[in-house]
C-alpha cells in the first residue's frame, strides 16, 4: 500500500509550522497531537529574526500574528540593595548595525496566540489536524513500505514518513532511539504575565536585570502586557511547562522571589502577576543522526534547549524550513518516497542542521551560567563583561550573527 501522507506528531509551536511549508509545497500532512485542543500552555516566545524571516515566507502570517516588536534593549543591575545601575541602553537602535544585517525585528508574542494563529492558517489550507491522539508505537516494514502509526485511544495511520515534533519527552524518539534521560541544568524559570505598569510608557524594550544569584527578563507582547521570566539555581524541577494552579502555592512563589526583587520594576511585575508558571530547564545531549527509516525528528524532539538565548522555537522553525527545503530538491514530484529518495532527502536535513542546532543548545547552557551568579565578586565581574560585550559594536554584532545565522533560501521560490 502505498501512500503520500507525511504523518506530523505533534501540534505544538513546531508542528503547524512544518505542515503549513509542507501544505504551501504540494505536500500532504496531517497532525497528530496528545492534547484535546489548543491549550493556554506556556507564557510567550520570543521570535528572533532567523525565526522571523523563516515566518515571513509564510504569505501573510506575520500580519496575522498578534506581536510587538522590541525597540529598545537594556541590562540592569541590582547587585547593590536599593540601586540599579543602567549597564546597557540601546535606545532606538535595536540593536545598533543588527536591523540592516537582517531586515527584521524580533516579535514576542503569547505563546497560545501564536499556537491559535498558526493552527488557524493550517486549517485554512486543509490541513487535516487530529486531536487527542497520544503516540504508543511505530511499525516500520520493508524498505519501501509506508510507515504505520498507532495511538493510545486506539486509531491508526500509515505514512511515506513521520516526522516527530513531539517536543522535550518526544514518543517519536523513545520509539526509534530509545530512553534517553534529559539533562537537568541545574536552573529553573518561573515566569508570569503581568500587566504592563505605566513606568514603560511607550517603549517595547527586551529589559534584564543581573542580581545576586538570580535574573531577571522582560519583554511586551503588546501595550497592556508584560512577560517576565526568573533564572535561578535551584532543585531539580519538571519542565512541563503547567500553570501553577493552586493559589496558595503561587503565592508561596511569588513570596520566595521577591525575597530577592524587592523593589522597582521586577517586584510590580512579580506582585501584579495574574498567573505563574515554573520548570526546570533542560537539555540532551546531541545526536549523531536524528532519522532512522522512515522517522525523522524535528524541534526539541531532535535537539531539546535550555531558553536562555531565545532560540528554543526558532531553532525548530529553521529545522521546518530547512527539511521542506530538502524534500522539494530531492522530491520534486512530490510523490517519490521510495526508501532511496527519503534517505537523501532527510540525511541532507540532517547534515546541515544537526552542527547548527548543537552549537545553539552549548550556547543557550553557557548563556545559562553567565546569567545566574552567586556572590558580589561574581557578579560583579559578570555585569563588567556584559559592559564591555555591549559596547563594542563589531562583537556584538559578529555575537548576533552567529546566533541568527545565514540568510535561508527562499522556499516560495523553489
Amino acid at each position: 500500500m502505498s501512500t503520500d501522507k507525511i504523518l506530523i506528531i505533534g501540534g505544538g509551536i513546531a508542528g503547524p509550522v512544518l505542515a503549513i511549508f509542507l501544505k504551501l509545497k504540494g505536500y500532504n500532512p496531517i497532525i497528530y497531537d496528545r492534547l484535546d485542543g489548543v491549550f493556554d500552555v506556556g507564557n510567550s516566545l520570543l521570535i528572533q529574526p532567523n525565526g522571523t524571516r523563516i515566518l515571513a515566507q509564510i504569505p501573510g502570517l506575520l500580519d496575522k500574528l498578534p506581536a510587538s516588536t522590541v525597540d529598545n534593549f537594556k541590562s540592569i543591575s541590582t547587585l547593590v540593595e536599593g540601586k540599579e545601575e543602567i549597564m546597557v541602553d540601546m535606545g532606538s537602535q535595536v540593536p545598533t548595525g543588527m536591523s540592516k544585517q537582517v531586515s527584521l525585528a524580533m516579535k514576542p508574542v503569547i505563546r497560545a496566540q501564536f499556537l491559535r494563529t498558526t493552527v488557524q492558517y493550517a486549517l485554512d489550507l486543509g490541513v487535516e489536524i487530529k486531536w487527542g491522539h497520544k503516540l504508543s508505537r511505530i511499525e516500520q516494514g520493508e524498505i519501501d513500505d509506508p510507515v504505520r502509526v498507532f495511538f493510545e485511544n486506539g486509531a491508526s495511520d500509515v505514512g511515506a514518513f513521520v516526522v516527530g515534533c513531539d517536543g522535550l519527552n518526544s514518543n517519536t524518539r523513545k520509539e526509534i532511539f530509545g530512553p534517553v534521560k534529559a539533562d537537568y541544568t541545574g536552573l529553573t524559570q518561573t515566569s508570569g504575565i503581568s500587566p504592563a505598569p505605566s513606568e514603560l510608557g511607550e517603549s517595547y524594550s527586551w529589559t534584564q536585570w543581573y542580581g545576586n544569584g538570580t535574573h531577571m527578563l522582560m519583554f511586551r507582547p503588546s501595550k497592556e502586557l508584560a512577560v517576565w521570566a526568573i533564572t535561578r539555581r535551584e532543585p531539580e524541577s519538571r519542565e512541563d511547562w503547567k500553570t501553577v494552579d493552586d493559589i496558595n502555592e503561587a503565592n508561596a512563589i511569588k513570596a520566595e522571589l521577591t525575597k530577592k526583587w524587592t523593589h522597582g520594576l521586577p517586584r510590580k511585575l512579580i506582585d501584579s502577576a495574574g498567573r505563574i508558571l515554573k520548570h526546570g530547564c533542560y537539555d540532551r545531549p546531541a545526536l549523531e543522526t536524528w532519522h532512522k527509516g522512515r522517522v525523522t525528528l524535528l524541534g526539541d524532539a531532535a535537539h531539546p534547549t535550555s531558553p536562555h538565548i531565545g532560540q528554543g522555537a526558532n531553532q525548530a522553525f529553521e529545522d521546518a524550513h530547512e527539511l521542506v527545503r530538502s524534500l522539494v530538491v530531492n522530491n520534486p514530484d512530490r510523490a517519490n518516497f521510495s526508501a532511496a529518495t527519503l534517505e537523501k532527502a532527510l540525511s541532507e536535513y540532517e547534515k546541515t542542521r544537526i552542527p547548527r542546532s548543537a552549537e545553539m543548545v552549548v550556547r543557550a547552557r553557557k548563556g545559562g551560567e553567565s546569567l545566574v551568579v552567586e556572590g558580589f565578586e561574581a557578579c560583579s565581574e559578570r555585569n563588567e563583561a556584559i559592559k564591555v560585550q555591549w559596547s563594542d559594536a563589531r562583537t556584538r554584532l559578529e555575537n548576533f550573527r552567529k546566533r541568527i545565522g545565514e540568510a535561508p533560501v527562499d522556499l516560495m521560490s523553489l
